[in-house]
């Protein structure tokens, strides 16, 4: 009986685990993405030269799009390197 306690409570953490990686690796593959695409639509190759210009005026435009584009770049690395990083005191200020 024991023994199959320690299996089942194995199995709970293993679980944990795993959904917690899945939470991070879908917080960063998001956030990937969404750069991604503020990336793309100013890519001429990709949308095409007017519509890229037009878009990156108008990105230029509101004051709102660099930071986020930033702040999602950051991001992205930052859950990477939760994902990588097996220290419960890393990335702690």
């Amino acid at each position: 009986m024991a023994k199959e306690l320690q299996k089942s409570t194995e199995f709970e953490t293993l679980m944990s685990y795993a959904k917690a990686m899945h939470k991070r690796y879908f917080h960063a593959i998001a956030a990937f993405y969404a750069y991604e695409g503020l990336r793309e639509v100013r890519a001429p190759n990709i949308v095409g030269q007017s519509d890229a210009e037009e878009n990156a005026k108008t990105i230029g435009k509101y004051s709102f799009f660099a930071p986020a584009q930033e702040s999602l770049r950051v991001y992205f690395f930052l859950e990477l390197a939760k994902m990588f990083d097996s220290s419960k005191q890393s990335l702690h200020i």
